[in-house]
């Protein structure tokens, strides 16, 4: 690979390593630091942009069937395991996949989750 190929380059070679767990077989660059999820980087990023100093280290993964499309009440929150402070994060970071379900400016009751 050379400095001036993008992300999705990166992505179809990594593809070629990887079996796949469900049927989209899409990936995504995610930026990490201290154990936690900064950015997805986009497909059009080239690869001498990255920051590759410091405490950032990048991770591929395949890209959950349901993470695909997001409708525009959907986004998807990054979530990062912590001791007792929120700034000493360990383990492995993910994406969850969150649906805002208010209406207006109503507040929902647990029953509304249940």
């Amino acid at each position: 690979m050379n400095k001036s190929d993008t992300v999705a380059e990166l992505l179809l070679e990594a593809a070629k390593q990887i079996n796949f767990e469900t049927t989209c077989g899409h990936l995504r660059l995610l930026e990490i630091t201290r154990h936690k999820i900064n950015r997805i980087i986009p497909d059009a990023y080239t690869l001498e942009s990255l920051n590759l100093m410091g405490y950032v280290s990048y991770r591929v993964e395949e890209t959950p069937d349901d993470q695909m499309y997001m409708e525009p009440n959907e986004f998807l929150l990054p979530v990062a395991h912590f001791q007792s402070e929120s700034y000493r994060t360990f383990g492995v970071p993910f994406l969850l996949k969150v649906k805002d379900v208010s209406v207006g400016a109503s507040i929902l009751n647990c029953r509304d989750f249940c």
